[in-house]
């Protein structure tokens, strides 16, 4: 979905459009994979599709997250795909630890990420580590620079 446009300088007398976009899920969908990296959910995402990006782009995500168990570290993160492939990783990725079984905090974070110009999707991907994690309201933002 696109938020918005603006303009942007890419060299001496070009310009070329930007386009804010969004995707949100609000189903609560869970995971007992405990696998060590991230994986989709059975309805993947949100995803950003074929946007229009240049050298670089801040992106934002966010999930509810909330565990069968307790103390077990849950992480969210997002890959890019497209003229740019970037796996989802912890270097760039907002963790919970320590939270008591059946509470819902929000996991937010945010990546100024390099990328190659062109077109690029961008994917949110989640981590597990014991019990079954469920993750909802899961929203992503790029803002591509």
């Amino acid at each position: 979905t696109s938020a918005g446009g603006y303009f942007v300088a890419t060299g001496v007398n070009a310009i070329a459009e930007r386009n804010i976009a969004t995707a949100f899920i609000s189903t609560a969908q869970g995971t007992t994979s405990t696998g060590g990296t991230f994986i989709d959910l059975t309805t993947v995402g949100p995803v950003v599709s074929n946007l229009s990006t240049g050298t670089h782009a801040l992106v934002l995500f966010k999930a509810h997250a909330s565990n069968t168990s307790s103390n077990i570290p849950m992480a969210i993160s997002f890959a890019v795909s497209g003229a740019t492939t970037t796996s989802a990783s912890f270097n760039y990725s907002p963790q919970i630890d320590g939270i008591p079984s059946g509470n819902k905090p929000s996991i937010c974070g945010f990546k100024y990420i390099t990328l190659n110009a062109g077109t690029n999707t961008f994917t949110m991907k989640y981590y597990n580590n014991g019990g079954t994690a469920t993750f909802e309201l899961r929203e992503l933002v790029v803002i591509p620079l």
